[in-house]
């Protein structure tokens, strides 16, 4: 069992790696002004694949969830084709980073954002529930819906927008609501077989609103007298008034409308 424990340094972000109460691996992070973050690795050259995934997994979600940088990379110094460097290498891999074109002299440079992160980490919960010969895995452009379950192409797709501002742990969410889907089929619906599959894959049943989306993307929001917050994807063309101040139109409930920052 690992533990990823803050460290102390005065120049950007660093981890010490702690198992059974030994140090067993050391992770710093800098960070330049346009948000490219440089990963430093010294590590116990007797680590497993498995057990540096498992590190780097809580480390990227706490990197991309804490908005510390857009994009994440790391160098291995060491030879790239040196057996000892080779577990670190392809638990990177696993973990959602590239390896780049043009390396270092020495060694390899890999990079990951947190798209390649939550791409990784899906592919790793559908291999666990689901065959992956059978059904793939994408990213849409859906904007008012999380995910999507399609029976017909036996895909599972996940929002890119959702990707983007939602925490990796709502995004895995998003991914076991899809594989709930996928193993009961798509007369079972959202009703009581779903909803125990569902359960038994840990997921939590929250809902999705697109409100983080659109607060962040939409072009157009609109208040009330009352205060509450509206958004539309297309300039309204007709009056509208407050859903949550009234089940009927009133002007008095009038939705005011203006362009947005995101626009």
């Amino acid at each position: 069992m690992f533990s990823l424990i803050d460290a102390v340094t005065s120049n950007g972000y660093a981890w010490r790696v702690v198992r059974a109460e030994s140090v067993v691996a050391e992770l710093r992070l800098s960070i330049t002004n346009a948000g490219l973050g440089t990963l430093k690795i010294s590590t116990d050259a007797s680590l497993d694949t498995a057990s540096l995934r498992r590190v780097f997994e809580q480390l990227v979600v706490k990197v991309f969830d804490e908005n510390m940088v857009r994009k994440l990379q790391v160098v291995v110094s060491s030879k790239a084709q040196d057996a000892a460097v080779q577990p670190l290498i392809v638990a990177l891999e696993k973990s959602g980073f590239e390896l780049a074109a043009r390396a270092p002299a020495a060694g390899a440079k890999l990079s990951a954002t947190k798209l390649s992160v939550a791409e990784a980490m899906a592919i790793a919960t559908m291999a666990r529930h689901i065959d992956l010969n059978v059904w793939g895995f994408r990213f849409d452009n859906g904007k008012r819906r999380a995910g999507q379950c399609n029976y017909t192409e036996r895909v599972i797709s996940i929002s890119k927008h959702l990707v983007a501002h939602h925490s990796l742990d709502e995004v895995q969410q998003v991914v076991l609501h899809e594989i709930a889907h996928a193993l009961v089929g798509k007369d079972a619906g959202h009703g009581p077989l779903f909803k125990k599959q569902a359960a038994a894959l840990g997921y939590r049943g929250k809902n999705f609103t697109g409100r983080e989306i659109a607060a962040n993307e939409a072009p157009w929001v609109g208040h009330c007298k009352a205060g509450h917050v509206h958004y539309r994807y297309r300039q309204p063309t007709r009056p509208l008034a407050c859903g949550l101040c009234g089940k009927t139109f009133s002007r008095a409930n009038q939705i005011v409308w203006q362009r947005s920052k995101a626009s």
